[in-house]
């Protein structure tokens, strides 16, 4: 945790803004309670005032003030008027902080997990885009399907181009974002869609490119890479793609 401390310094560095290095971490163990054993980690400023995590810290130093916390279930106040630029530079900071988190966390669109994966996807995808010469993409190569032919018809004639579109047009992580394995002969790392499934990607993306010409296969499969910056794929190993479900 002392690493998340350092980078939130770096960063705040980097906008011109200082960090008394005189901040520290302590851990205390718990020694009462089904949780006895555990530990917390707690951020104390120069001046003393305890924290109980980066997200609290990072909007002390932001703002100067602590995040409220609701009375009766403990859990932090986010309002609309701090939540995205706080949470989105929070994501980017502790990203490392994601490693071994429950990885069922990625079915949540509000965790900061998938936020994180979500905002490197939007990225990814729109710089990708611009560079892609990928034939299934490319309209010198597209197939014009008639208007009137069932949706249901061109998903299953897409499922194929799309399920190696993905192969191809994503890149792996290094490591797993849920464990952190590296790649090696024993583990062997898979792309796994998150909050929808590829088919039901694909679905959306059928519907969505309806022309009065018809279906254009180029413009699907461009769709239906578009729609990931909604719907991200994360790099996980087998293991923690089985958790995922």
């Amino acid at each position: 945790m002392m690493s998340a401390l350092i980078s939130l310094k770096k960063k705040k560095k980097s906008k011109g803004q200082e960090i008394n290095d005189e901040w520290y971490v302590k851990i205390e163990t718990r020694k009462s309670g089904k949780s006895m054993g555990m530990t917390d980690n707690y951020y104390f400023s120069p001046e003393g005032k305890r924290f109980r995590s980066m997200i609290e810290v990072y909007r002390f130093l932001t703002t100067g003030d602590k995040f409220e916390r609701d009375e009766k279930t403990r859990c932090l106040k986010i309002n609309k008027e701090n939540n995205d630029e706080i949470m989105d530079d929070l994501c980017e900071l502790v990203s490392d902080m994601y490693i071994n988190d429950n990885i069922k966390n990625l079915h949540d669109t509000n965790s900061g997990m998938f936020r994180k994966l979500k905002k490197d996807s939007i990225n990814f995808i729109d710089c990708k885009l611009q560079k892609t010469r990928i034939q299934n993409m490319s309209e010198k190569y597209s197939i014009t399907i008639p208007k009137d032919t069932p949706e249901e018809n061109i998903i299953h004639y897409s499922k194929a181009n799309a399920a190696n579109l993905v192969k191809t047009f994503f890149r792996s992580a290094p490591s797993c974002l849920g464990c952190g394995a590296k790649k090696s002969k024993q583990c062997i790392l898979t792309h796994a869609h998150t909050i929808k499934s590829r088919p039901e990607i694909l679905k959306i993306a059928v519907s969505e490119s309806r022309t009065e010409e018809g279906y254009q296969t180029h413009i699907i499969l461009r769709k239906f890479i578009e729609l990931h910056k909604q719907y991200p794929v994360a790099t996980l190993c087998w293991e923690c793609h089985h958790i995922l479900g």
